[in-house]
């Protein structure tokens, strides 16, 4: 920035100052240079010339401003310099100025212009890297935000925080402050007044895109209409800057479109890219947001494999020669890394592969440029700070002579005492928290007591139980065990160690495979079976006989249940091998006696019968009719009687062998 730009912006300053007597001076219209301000808006690109302040001081010379005029200029020159230009040590010139005419005139609304001068010089100064300074005048607007009674003052300071946190990627918090600001600035009830109603659409988008940046696509699309529905209300309340209003749109759609693409909703982030494009074309204004735009919406053709539209895109983007007419360096080489990046991308959709390589290697290239332009601008800033000193001095050289001194002595003053009752606060605020960590430390040494005691006796309780479930596990004869998923063992008694030690000459060990699994094929395909029902969540029962080393042939019942946890999903299986021998033997030995006494019953009901039947009968005869009987008769009746004794003790003796076999 020429040093005579400065210069001439001091002598207005010193030439405003001596003539300084309102109510003697008749000052120029301010709608003259209201329009004169606005004709320059209107054409911003042309900041970037060499002769657009030349000109502008130009038309200004001629005009006797009044201090409230006068601190619109500087406001625009500062704006300008910071937002479009980049050039922060002449932007930190300018906010000095309205600084000192803030200070120095009963401006309308002046602790708004004060306050806004101040937030003015510390973004400047930030962005010279003086953060020091920078955070003294932060302080100062925030105690003249919190000290004065105007809700559009503390909704401006909110703002202004929340690009702060921003600009840290502090997003969460950034959308809080955002949100603040909308809700201080509807207690304002401001009407008819362009710039602050379009500082709420502001409020509005910002929120919008920090909850984007925060992963809260939900809250940011939220906030992203309701800037659009405050756009289309207002609009039309101000035909004259439609444009305005249609760029702020234009930028709210395509903060869209690059949420709905984060969320790979494609269609949508199409849709509202598209209508971002359209709308910036359509009033030829915000270039740079449409080549972004642009280059984000070809990258989104090529994920679909529109290459051909994708390519129109870029050679617009190549066409519109802003790339190379951007003032700001740090914009232009990102711009420039993106639309390389993309086009590489597209040569490789395209097979072209050796135009890609050297479009990559473009692009490496603007990366080491973007790094060596960040340390180049660290130097200039330095430079910068120790150039705007001298400015600086003379500054305060006129605050002297107009008493700005005491004014900032006050300020000073305040200061102190808000620091003074912070330290009286910190240190109210130390004792209680030391106290509270006392108490604190008393309460973790009784809770970590407790706490002991607590796992001592649930260490006991697990050993009992462990114990108790030890002994119910060897208090059988059954064999006992339980795998995990993988086959390995869990849990098993004295009988199953035995028995494979038994079968397999090897020790079980807990936490091994189960050594069934290493015995012949044959011999494990009933537990196999078992095994795979059990961990399919079904109870398994088998009866085999015959398994066992050579010579024996043991009867054995096998049970296989799954062990299943809170949610119902099986874990593993408890598994029960028993002898069966003795048991199946009795159920034989049972079955032979049921089958004697079935014989005997049927020797009693049918053959034992038979004889006794007779004898009765001739007992009964010979009882009835002994002294009628003739010898021979009596004599044959005995004979036959004596015949079915002798039979009857026969069949007496054979039920007799029958239960003695």
């Amino acid at each position: 920035m020429p040093i005579n730009r400065i210069l001439n912006t001091l002598l207005i300053s010193i030439l405003f100052i001596s003539c300084h007597k309102r109510q003697e001076i008749k000052y120029t219209d301010p709608l003259i240079v209201d329009s004169i301000l606005n004709n320059f808006k209107l054409t911003d690109e042309a900041v970037k010339s060499e002769n657009h302040f030349i000109k502008l001081n130009e038309q200004l010379s001629l005009l006797n401003l009044s201090p409230e005029d006068q601190y619109k200029v500087y406001k625009y020159k500062e704006s300008k310099c910071q937002n479009i230009l980049f050039d922060f040590k002449c932007g930190s010139a300018y906010a000095d100025s309205m600084l000192y005419i803030a200070k120095n005139n009963e401006l309308k609304y002046e602790s708004d212009k004060l306050f806004h001068a101040y937030m003015t010089k510390a973004a400047t100064l930030y962005g010279l890297e003086r953060y020091d300074e920078s955070y003294t005048n932060f302080a100062i607007a925030q105690y003249i935000a919190d000290t004065v009674s105007s809700p559009f003052i503390k909704s401006k300071y909110l703002f202004k925080m929340g690009m702060a946190c921003y600009s840290e990627e502090e997003y969460l918090d950034a959308a809080r402050l955002f949100v603040e600001t909308n809700t201080k600035y509807n207690q304002t009830n401001i009407v008819n007044d362009y710039s602050k109603e379009y500082f709420n659409q502001e409020a509005l988008a910002n929120a919008g895109l920090a909850y984007t940046m925060a992963d809260m696509a939900d809250s940011g699309l939220y906030f992203y209409k309701k800037a659009l529905d405050y756009i289309e209300l207002k609009k039309t309340k101000y035909p004259h800057k439609t444009n305005d209003w249609e760029e702020a749109r234009s930028v709210i759609l395509g903060n869209m479109a690059s949420l709905f693409k984060r969320n790979n909703n494609i269609d949508s982030a199409e849709y509202y890219f598209r209508q971002s494009i359209a709308i910036s074309k359509l009033i030829g204004r915000n270039i740079k947001d449409r080549q972004y735009n642009q280059i984000k919406l070809a990258d989104l053709l090529l994920d679909k494999k529109n290459t051909s539209e994708a390519k129109v895109l870029l050679d617009e983007v190549e066409r519109s020669k802003q790339i190379e007419h951007i003032i700001n360096k740090d914009d232009s080489l990102e711009l420039a890394k993106r639309y390389t990046e993309i086009c590489s991308r597209y040569q490789m959709e395209t097979k072209n592969y050796n135009k890609a390589y050297t479009l990559l290697k473009q692009q490496q290239a603007l990366e080491e440029q973007q790094k060596k332009h960040a340390q180049k601008r660290l130097l200039n800033n330095m430079e910068n700070g120790i150039d705007n000193a001298g400015h600086e001095n003379r500054i305060l050289l006129l605050e002297k002579n107009n008493q700005i001194k005491a004014q900032r002595t006050t300020i000073l003053l305040l200061l102190c005492l808000i620091c003074l009752t912070g330290i009286g606060v910190t240190f109210h605020f130390l004792r209680r928290r030391i106290k509270d960590i006392k108490h604190l430390r008393i309460q973790n040494t009784e809770i970590i007591s407790s706490s002991n005691l607590l796992q001592q006796e649930l260490e006991q309780k697990n050993k009992r139980d462990r114990a108790n479930y030890l002994a119910l596990l060897e208090n059988t004869d059954d064999c006992l065990w339980s795998l995990d998923k993988d086959y390995n063992i869990l849990a098993f008694n004295k009988i199953y160690k035995e028995h494979m030690l038994a079968l397999s000459g090897k020790t079980p060990v807990i936490g091994e495979k189960d050594l069934l699994t290493f015995i012949s094929p044959e011999f494990f395909k009933t537990i196999l079976e078992g095994y795979k029902i059990a961990f399919s969540g079904e109870s398994f029962t088998a009866i085999e006989k015959g398994l066992g080393k050579a010579g024996e042939a043991p009867d054995v019942a096998m049970k296989f249940n799954p062990i299943k946890n809170e949610n119902g999903d099986v874990i593993g299986i408890t598994c029960s091998r028993k002898d069966m021998t003795e048991y199946f033997n009795l159920i034989d030995s049972l079955k032979k006696n049921t089958l004697q006494l079935e014989s005997i019953a049927w020797a009693q009901s049918h053959v034992l019968r038979g004889p006794l039947t007779t004898i009765i009968g001739i007992a009964n005869v010979l009882y009835d009719s002994n002294e009628h009987l003739e010898p021979e008769v009596k004599q044959e009746l005995i004979t036959g009687m004596k015949q079915k004794l002798l039979e009857l003790d026969n069949v007496v003796k054979t039920i007799v062998s029958m239960t003695h076999p």
